[in-house]
């Protein structure tokens, strides 16, 4: 047998087993994220294309480019809550409590998410992406 042919085999046999744990979805509700044709129109570098000329394409999503969250200043980097993740910009990172009940902390914290905030709003539509 022809080794492609084996190769070939494999790869199928193993995307057959993959699909076997994976669950059939049969309503829209059941998805974890959808993105409705409007709100995908507003999205940046993202394409609708609607002629009559039979395209192929008939949307385009460019790569989205998003910047680096800005850098969490040293005093506070392990005083958030756990699972904080501030490079997603539709997840409000939280801190604990020692940074509002210590005033310079929550200064410093305040001034990181004011600019956290700002990243974030530049950055949600792309990331919905």
């Amino acid at each position: 047998m022809d080794t492609t042919i084996q190769v070939s085999k494999i790869f199928t046999y193993l995307r057959d087993i993959k699909k076997i744990n994976q669950k059939i979805i049969r309503h829209i509700d059941e998805y974890e994220k959808v993105i409705w044709l409007p709100e995908f129109m507003e999205a940046e570098g993202c394409k609708f294309i609607d002629d009559n000329d039979f395209s192929e394409d008939w949307i385009v999503v460019k790569k989205q480019i998003i910047e680096s969250p800005p850098a969490l200043p040293e005093k506070i980097v392990n005083l958030l809550e756990p699972y904080t993740d501030i490079k997603n910009p539709e997840r409000i990172p939280k801190c604990l409590d020692e940074v509002r009940n210590d005033p310079e902390l929550r200064k410093i914290w305040e001034s990181w998410f004011t600019s956290w905030n700002a990243w974030a709003t530049r950055n949600v539509k792309k990331f919905a992406l």
